[in-house]
């Protein structure tokens, strides 16, 4: 498998970091009681992915090949995920880049950063 320019960087960035070779803060999104497994992993993988993009503003996260390896979870699991996120007000749709969605932490991550 082939990776595009984009993805090929966010994955190098994440093996650095794993690797301890580079820093990133990690802000953690806050999930409901209740979220089920799938939700917490899209959620964690969804807080990673914005901490290692070099860009501010939505981030695209399509329930695709990258996104399901990036969580380590199946396209299904992801989508059910984000679903739930975004119906809890974790994940909020920005806007969409072609046919492909661009997220940002909902209002009660927004919320959660403002109180702490």
């Amino acid at each position: 498998m082939t990776l595009r320019g984009p993805s090929q960087a966010r994955w190098y960035k994440r093996l650095f970091w794993e690797a301890g070779l580079v820093r990133v803060t990690v802000m953690p999104l806050p999930v409901p009681d209740g979220t089920s497994a799938v939700g917490r992993k899209v959620a964690g993988g969804f807080g990673l992915l914005l901490a290692i993009r070099h860009e501010d503003g939505p981030a695209p996260f399509a329930p695709g090949d990258f996104t399901a390896s990036w969580c380590e979870l199946e396209p299904w699991q992801v989508r059910a995920g984000v679903t739930e996120l975004r119906k809890a007000g974790v994940m909020e749709l920005a806007g969409k880049h072609g046919p492909m969605n661009l997220y940002l932490p909902g209002s009660v991550a927004g919320e959660q950063r403002r109180v702490a």
